[in-house]
């Protein structure tokens, strides 16, 4: 079906979000584990409305 809709020149644009970089220091302590850290970012970047529709 989507071949069909290129051949034809029927196809939809999705826009690319743009992208964050996060640059980290330093070491977590013991018992923090990348998916803590992975948290901590994204709850941080969401609360100040940083990153709506971005990567």
């Amino acid at each position: 079906p989507e071949l069909v809709k290129q051949l034809l020149n029927q196809t939809y644009d999705i826009n690319r979000p743009q992208v964050v970089g996060v640059y980290l220091t330093g070491a977590p302590v013991k018992g923090v584990g990348p998916q803590d850290v992975a948290l901590a970012i994204i709850g941080a970047v969401f609360r100040n409305g940083y990153v709506k529709n971005k990567v």
